[in-house]
């Protein structure tokens, strides 16, 4: 998938991004052009932001670690940090996303909304 997100980028001559948690992603393709935690991007958030979809686990304003890697091209603007506060060193998100549901799937899959932002506002 990541190799059709390239080849998508290229082909339209867009700035084009994957985002993927640490993985075999970096040996079986390439290193990431770099990482960050969601935490890094909050500020980007307001700060009376709550998650709109899953408040219960994920943290306002993305206040939570989770090693997140980039591969990009064809100009893609890495975009400045704008930290929030985190409360501790490891994400309580997990002990509340045991299992294999859809649901589980797809709050542990989502898009920090941070960095969505902050990848929207350099590379638009």
């Amino acid at each position: 998938m990541a190799k059709l997100v390239e080849s998508v980028g290229v082909a339209c001559g867009a700035p084009w991004g994957a985002e993927n948690p640490v993985s075999v992603l970096s040996t079986l393709w390439r290193k990431p052009n770099f990482s960050f935690h969601p935490w890094e991007f909050g500020g980007y958030l307001p700060d009376s932001d709550i998650h709109p979809m899953y408040p219960e686990y994920i943290k306002a304003r993305d206040a939570y670690p989770k090693k997140t890697c980039i591969w990009s091209g064809n100009g893609f603007i890495e975009p400045k940090r704008i930290p929030v506060k985190v409360d501790s060193g490891y994400s309580d998100q997990h002990k509340k996303l045991g299992g294999k549901s859809l649901k589980t799937k797809n709050i542990r899959s989502a898009t920090p909304r941070g960095f969505a932002e902050a990848v929207f506002l350099y590379n638009s």
